[in-house]
Formats: C-alpha cells, structure tokens, sequence
C-alpha cells in the first residue's frame, strides 16, 4: 500500500486543478506558437529558394523554347485533312481487304529484301547477309509507302498481320498506342532563323532534339569519330527537325538532302529537301544524285507502322 503522500501525489498529477489545466495548456500554446513562427519562418526561405529556382529554370525555359523540343514559333501544324481530304471513305473490311492486297504487292517487288529467314555470315559488328535487291521494282511500286485508308488509328493489328510487324512472330510486341488523326506539330519551313539558333545553340554545347540532348550528343559524337563528311553529299532520311543537318553542316558536310514524308522548305543553300515520293520518283528517272554519307535517327524502324498517314 502506497503512503498517503504519494498517493495524493498521484491524484494531483492525474486530477489536475482548472487552473494548473490553463497554465498547463499555455505552455503548450507557447510551444506551438514558437514552433509555427519558425515554421513560417522556414516556410518563406523554402518559398525564396524555390522561387528563386523557378525564375532561372523559367528563364532557361524561355531561351529553350525556340530549341527544337517547343519551338512553336518555328513549327507548323499539319492536319491529317491536308493528306486525307480526296480520301474516299471505305468500311474497315475493305481497307483490310486492300492492305492484304498491298502486302502481297510489296513482298512481290520486295524479293529476297523481305524474306528475313536468310540468315548471314559472322562480321565485325553484324551478320553479313547478301540478297539480292531488284531497286526498280522497289521504287516503281506505289503501294510502298501508299497512303493509308483508315479514316480512325487502329489500336491493335488483326493476328494474320502480326507476323509482318515481329519478323515472322520472332519478336515481342510492345504495344505504344499514337493517334495522329487531329494532326502533327512538325518544322515545314527551316528557315535562315531557325538554322542559324540551333547553331549557336550547337556551339554552345546544348541544343536538343525532339530525343532530347543525349541523342544530339550520340550523334555528334560518332559523326565525329567514325564518318568522314567534310566536302561530302549526305543524305538524312527522316528530318521533321534539322537538328541533325545542324550537326553535320558544322563537320564540314558539302550538301545535305534531308528524305521525309511530310513536304519541307529549307532556305539554307547547302540544304535540299525531297518526300520519299519526290526520291522515288528521281530514281527511277535516273535523275537521283549518288550520296556519299547515308544518317538517319528513328525513322527506318517504325516506317510502316501507320504513321504519318501511311497504313
């Protein structure tokens, strides 16, 4: 049994008076109120820091905004109803029914180039596999790279069209859904402007691509290192941006022709344009210049995907 003295003890401290409850909770009010003063206190240096950074990322942000990635100043926007409007209007069936049509078409003028069960000999860096390519009758062929007859973007391929897309079912799909039916944002016009910022841009070590910075400098690097196109005619399949003509002017390249599929002008003299129309046409015309250097930078791998209003 505890002594009486502690036991009142214990009963004061667990039965506090009013009055030892308010000078009990003044302290805590004291506390609190220290503790949000110096929270605000933080709260505004938190604030200034943060501002602070904002005003030079916006200030970076600013200057980026006529690099590639948003130069909406430079760019155009090309609608799907520019390629599609004389597109006469088919059921799904009839367009699958003509796609089969096309595919046949292709692997007959494609030969040996599509049959991708050859297989090679060992090389330094690949296989080397040899075919014969029949070029006239790849270039003469309009159903390769046809526009396409779908009036909406197809989210997933029928089965019996898988195997043309994974090398006869010997690669994985990953699925990446694009609906380009409102239209794409591209540069149509490279302009004296425009060429001449990514080129101070170039020099100072941070122009970017629509892939970012690291693609820039990957492709500077092994422009650098590895191809030799000072006083050469390069071509450059697959140009919505000249990020890449910007690379290869400043290595001393003669002349460029940059390949796309949209129409594009350019006001630089060493800069020529063509669509993969126009270069089809000049080769089977024998009027298609030899090119010394071949650069391109993700566009063979997903050239007829459906992209760019072609099925």
């Amino acid at each position: 049994m505890q002594p009486k003295s502690q036991l009142k003890k214990h009963v004061q401290l667990r039965f506090q008076t009013p009055i030892e409850k308010c000078a009990r909770f003044r302290n805590i009010s004291k506390f609190v109120k220290m503790a949000f003063q110096r929270g605000i206190v933080l709260a505004v240096i938190v604030t200034l820091l943060l501002v602070c950074i904002r005003a030079t990322i916006t200030e970076n942000e600013v200057e980026d905004s006529d690099i590639l990635r948003p130069a909406d100043r430079f760019r155009s926007e090309i609608k799907a109803d520019d390629k599609t409007k004389n597109k006469p209007k088919v059921s799904s069936k009839e367009v699958y029914a003509n796609l089969k049509k096309s595919i046949e078409s292709v692997r007959k003028s494609c030969g040996q180039v599509c049959d991708t069960s050859v297989t090679g000999t060992p090389g330094k860096y690949y296989d080397v596999i040899e075919k014969t390519v029949d070029c006239d009758a790849l270039f003469s062929n309009p159903d390769i790279d046809a526009p396409g007859e779908f009036c909406d973007a197809p989210k997933k391929p029928p089965k019996w069209l898988a195997p043309e897309y994974t090398y006869g079912d010997r690669v994985p799909f990953k699925y990446w859904y694009i609906d380009d039916t409102d239209g794409i944002n591209m540069y149509t016009n490279w302009s004296i402007d425009l060429l001449t910022y990514l080129t101070e841009r170039y020099h100072l070590d941070n122009m970017r691509s629509p892939y970012g910075e690291e693609a820039v400098q990957m492709i500077k690097n092994f422009t650098l290192a590895y191809l030799d196109v000072k006083d050469k005619h390069v071509l450059v399949y697959g140009s919505q941006s000249p990020w890449i003509e910007v690379i290869l002017l400043e290595a001393g390249a003669r002349k460029i022709t940059s390949i796309d599929y949209m129409e594009i002008t350019s006001e630089h003299e060493r800069i020529e344009t063509m669509t993969a129309w126009d270069m089809a046409d000049k080769f089977i015309k024998r009027t298609l210049p030899k090119f010394d250097v071949m650069v391109t930078f993700s566009s063979l791998e997903h050239s007829g995907l459906g992209r760019y209003f072609l099925q």
